[in-house]
C-alpha cells in the first residue's frame, strides 16, 4: 500500500469522526444555552431566601388591599373575588365600603405585615417583594396600594375607622422602608 491510498481510505473515517464530535459539542453547547435561557435562576434564588410562609402572607395582604382597590389585582397577585353575593360584589366594585369594612381589612393587613416583618427581619418591603420575584412595576403597584390604604384609613377616621389601627399601618410601612406620601 502506498501513502496516497492510506490517505484516501482513512480520510472519510477521520472526517466523519471529527464531524460527529463537532456536532456533539455543538449540541451540548446549544442545550446548555437553552437551559440557561429558560431557567429563571434569579427568581429561584430570590424566592429561596425568603422565610417560609412569606409568600402566603404577601398573597393575603394583596387580597385585602384588593378589596380597597375595587377588587383589582395587586402587584401580580390575583384580585379579590367576592362570594356569590351581588350586593357585596357591588360594594367592592364601587368602593362603597363601610368604616367597619376598612377597620377589618386594615386589622388583617397589619397582622400580615407584622408576620412578614417577624419572618424577614431587617428587610425592606421592596427587598421582600423583589425576592418574591415581583417586577419593579408590580412592586410599585403593591406599595402604592399599601400607601393608598393607609391614607384612606386615616382619612376615614372621622367616619369610624380606628385611627390607632391606621397609625399602626403607617408605622409598619415606615418599618418596612416604604416612603409615605
Amino acid at each position: 500500500m502506498n501513502a496516497s491510498n492510506d490517505f484516501k481510505t482513512n480520510t472519510p473515517i477521520h472526517f466523519t469522526a471529527t464531524l460527529l464530535v463537532a456536532i456533539a459539542a455543538l449540541t451540548v453547547i446549544a442545550l446548555s444555552c437553552a437551559l440557561t435561557i429558560t431557567t429563571p435562576a434569579p427568581q429561584v434564588a430570590h424566592a429561596a431566601s425568603l422565610a417560609s410562609g412569606t409568600e402566603g402572607l404577601l398573597k393575603q395582604t394583596a387580597l385585602h388591599l384588593s378589596k380597597m382597590q375595587g377588587g383589582e389585582s395587586i402587584g401580580g397577585f390575583p384580585g379579590f373575588e367576592p362570594p356569590d353575593d351581588e350586593k357585596y360584589k357591588q360594594r367592592i366594585k364601587n368602593k362603597n365600603y363601610s368604616a367597619r369594612d376598612v377597620n377589618d381589612w386594615v386589622k388583617e393587613i397589619n397582622n400580615f405585615l407584622k408576620q412578614i416583618i417577624k419572618k424577614n427581619p431587617r428587610m425592606t418591603l421592596e427587598e421582600i417583594l423583589t425576592k418574591q420575584g415581583l417586577t419593579a412595576k408590580q412592586i410599585e403597584e403593591f406599595t402604592f396600594a399599601l400607601k393608598d390604604t393607609e391614607l384612606a384609613a386615616r382619612g376615614m377616621a372621622r367616619y369610624g375607622v380606628d385611627y390607632a389601627r391606621a397609625q399602626a399601618l403607617r408605622e409598619l410601612l415606615i418599618e418596612l422602608g416604604v416612603s409615605l406620601w
